[in-house]
């Protein structure tokens, strides 16, 4: 893949939130981000994704909703992969 943009994150700090229509897909270049689904009243955390994890590609193969939220769980450096790019490489 391309050199692409970067995302720099603090803990905390949501990477897109459930139900948001996205073009891009993520890759974990430092840090821990966490794969989280709001239950009503409070996150419950599904995954957590280290160094090498893409993410966030689902929304753009199925063309549908985020079906989770995605945030920063430790300081965190993302490399951003638009939608092209990922049809290409995949």
């Amino acid at each position: 893949m391309s050199d692409s943009k970067k995302m720099n994150l603090l803990p905390g700090d949501f990477v897109f939130r459930e139900g948001e229509f996205g073009q891009t897909a993520f890759i974990i270049e430092s840090g821990t981000v966490e794969l989280v689904k709001f239950t009503g009243d409070e996150h419950t955390v599904l995954a957590e994704l280290e160094k090498g994890a893409l993410f966030g590609e689902m929304a753009i193969i199925d063309n549908s909703a985020r079906s989770a939220s995605a945030r920063a769980k430790t300081e965190c450096t993302l490399k951003i992969i638009a939608e092209e790019e990922l049809k290409k490489h995949l």
